[in-house]
């Protein structure tokens, strides 16, 4: 009996990814720095360098208790605990790319805000400024995982975990910059700082939307995930998702 195998033969059985696949998809992957990854850097600063300044602010500039200024900062999860599910059906039929432009601009809104109740000593206005950028933060991250949700299984997992560290690298610098920034300039130099965050990232969300033919985002990203996905609701999808890879989770828990 002949053992020998022929290598020809064995390929034809058993499809085995080859380098130009792997080189294709670790250039999807940097592709996504720019339009995905790097925008949760100052999209995240915007809360965050203000955490530490606005409690002090508000019980010195406007004579507030520390209740209220604790309660204005939580103001940020009252816009994403009421406004996420609403916002992903929107998502559904606005897409994705519409609705990351939407946060961004939430961003820009929150230091303007900011900037007015400084210069008129108007606290409503700062109230208004934390919801709007926890409904921006909320919205843009939920604009960024759909978009996400387009990518080779082989990227996905990958991609998703960079978000995450792209966001606790956000939220690390970004106390440290806003106290300096405050002690240095003042706390409207902290309202001109989150609106500049929120226009560094309009530029990188408009990028596949305006220029679709550019290299510098993968195509899965150019896609309109709303509009591609007519009659289907991505509520629907998490859910069958929850119930379809219920096995999966205790792995997931493990790692």
């Amino acid at each position: 009996i002949s053992c020998e195998l022929d290598l020809d033969q064995l390929e034809s059985y058993v499809a085995l990814p080859s380098e130009e696949q792997g080189s294709e998809k670790s250039r999807d992957f940097q592709k996504l720095l720019l339009p995905v990854f790097l925008p949760f850097i100052p999209i995240y600063a915007v809360n965050m360098m203000a955490a530490p300044v606005l409690p002090h602010y508000i019980t010195s500039e406007y004579s507030l208790s520390l209740a209220t200024a604790g309660l204005t900062m939580s103001c940020l999860s009252l816009a994403p605990a009421v406004l996420d599910i609403p916002g992903n059906l929107i998502a559904d039929r606005v897409g994705a790319h519409a609705l990351g432009i939407f946060g961004v601009c939430c961003c820009m809104c929150c230091g303007v805000l900011g900037l007015i109740s400084d210069g008129f000593s108007l606290f409503p206005l700062l109230v208004g400024s934390r919801i709007f950028n926890g409904l921006g933060q909320s919205t843009f991250q939920m604009s960024r995982v759909l978009l996400l949700s387009l990518a080779p299984a082989e990227v996905r997992a990958k991609a998703l975990a960079t978000n995450g560290s792209m966001q606790r690298l956000g939220s690390l610098l970004a106390p440290i910059c806003g106290s300096h920034l405050t002690a240095k300039f003042g706390t409207r130099a902290l309202f001109w700082a989150q609106f500049f965050c929120g226009l560094i990232v309009l530029p990188l969300v408009l990028l596949p939307v305006l220029l679709p033919s550019t290299t510098l985002c993968p195509e899965f990203i150019k896609q309109d995930v709303g509009r591609d996905n007519k009659g289907k609701s991505s509520v629907k999808g998490m859910a069958q998702c929850l119930v379809r890879n219920r096995k999966d989770y205790a792995t997931a828990g493990a790692a």
